[in-house]
């Protein structure tokens, strides 16, 4: 008798069991870090989670999640537990109208830059993919991916940079794990030819009106082609890793980041050597975006390492100030007025590098340059890295390293220099 008792009491646990859910458990990160985060079940129950802290819940029952901060429009979610461990990472938008969200767009994998091909169009290079992600911004929306140009070289990942030759009506696609560099044309976006890279992980290309620059990673050297012929001619050896490359209007220097520390090298474009090296803040540093401002003749330097943006005097060699953003910037685009320097800022890296999720978010700033003071900055999600701007300086166009994706986000100058509302 007692062990039919057993037997049947087994039974009604086990109906029980089916009936509610087995366990599991929901864990949520939210951005900004102290948001309210409520959890309703389909009762109505609510319980209040804590930040990144697991919370017991049924499995087969969907929840809904209410995100809400003092600035920030409310955002709900609806999530159906549907495994053991359900872990959600978002953020928050601020009311702020200086930035405003749009949408979310994919990439096919880990987008490494973002580049403007016309006023519509404009590709996302994608490092773990195997070419790159075509877009309309009258669309906005994904219109191709571009990884069947060849047989040879898209089943091969790390498309890392790219550069526009309005002159030659061409496009570059730099891929790294290939040692080559891929040529478009710029009106039918037709694939043309591949050349070998020479020297060890090209990254970043730049132009002078006679030549094509290709920074070496590993080789720690410049190489340099003719833009016409694509002829390699030389190398040209740096003090470091170099990383950003900026021509000068007047066709005279090439500028170097070195990402080995807080400095920068100087080029001579008529002799293709080392003339100057640069130190920018004493201390160790990392050197790595570089873009020019031609009208005023100055040039703006993000530091990854120091967590600056530097402005650069060309006329003089020297810097002429500098203004502290979030945890490793990287790419910096200016607004098509030169009023903006917008600056992705790639936040943490994981508790095993920066290939694996940080501890937090990562932000986009905006940075007034005239006065090199941040007049507001938004969240981005996991490594914000890939930065451009639509060429009506409408459109800011941000990457997530570790999301696969780019959000969109329209600017409104006027309202830059506000705050949020409450």
């Amino acid at each position: 008798m007692r062990q039919r008792l057993v037997y049947i009491f087994a039974i009604i646990l086990l109906s029980v069991s089916v009936w509610a859910g087995t366990p599991s458990q929901i864990r949520v990160a939210v951005y900004p870090q102290d948001a309210k985060i409520l959890l309703i079940d389909s009762q109505s129950k609510t319980n209040i989670l804590k930040y990144r802290t697991y919370f017991p819940v049924m499995s087969s029952q969907e929840y809904t999640v209410v995100l809400s901060a003092k600035g920030y429009y409310t955002k709900t979610l609806k999530v159906k537990i549907n495994k053991t461990k359900i872990n959600i990472d978002e953020k928050l938008e601020k009311k702020w109208k200086g930035m405003t969200f749009v949408k979310e767009l994919p990439v096919s994998g880990n987008p490494k830059s973002i580049m403007f091909l016309n006023d519509d169009l404009f590709i996302a290079n994608a490092m773990t993919g195997f070419g790159f992600d075509l877009y309309s911004i009258k669309e906005m929306a994904r219109i191709k991916i571009v990884n069947d140009f060849s047989k040879q070289y898209c089943p091969i990942s790390g498309f890392v940079e790219s550069m526009v030759d309005k002159e030659q009506n061409e496009f570059y696609v730099m891929q790294l794990y290939a040692y080559k560099w891929h040529v478009f044309d710029l009106t039918t976006l037709k694939y043309k030819q591949s050349f070998t890279a020479k020297g060890n992980w090209s990254k970043v290309i730049s132009k002078s009106k006679k030549y094509l620059f290709f920074s070496n990673w590993l080789s720690k050297d410049i190489a340099v082609y003719d833009r016409f012929t694509k002829k390699f001619k030389q190398f040209i050896k740096v003090a470091g890793v170099p990383r950003g490359l900026a021509v000068t209007s007047d066709d005279m220097f090439l500028y170097v980041a070195i990402f080995d520390g807080s400095f920068i090298q100087k080029i001579d474009l008529s002799t293709l050597k080392v003339i100057k090296t640069i130190t920018l803040s004493s201390g160790k540093g990392n050197a790595r975006h570089l873009i020019i401002d031609e009208k005023h003749n100055v040039m703006y330097i993000s530091d990854m390492g120091k967590s600056q943006i530097f402005k650069f005097d060309l006329a003089t060699d020297k810097v002429i100030s500098s203004v502290k953003v979030y945890t490793k910037p990287n790419n910096i685009v200016l607004s098509p007025d030169l009023s903006t320097l917008f600056v992705a800022c790639r936040g943490p890296n994981g508790p095993e590098g920066y290939t694996n999720k940080g501890i937090e978010f990562g932000r986009i700033y905006a940075v007034d340059t005239q006065t090199m003071t941040v007049d507001n900055w938004v969240w981005g999600k996991n490594q914000p890295t890939g930065l451009d701007i639509s060429p009506d300086g409408k459109y800011l166009m941000m990457g997530n390293f570790l999301d696969n994706n780019i959000e969109v986000y329209q600017i409104n100058y006027a309202m830059l220099k506000t705050k949020e509302e409450d």
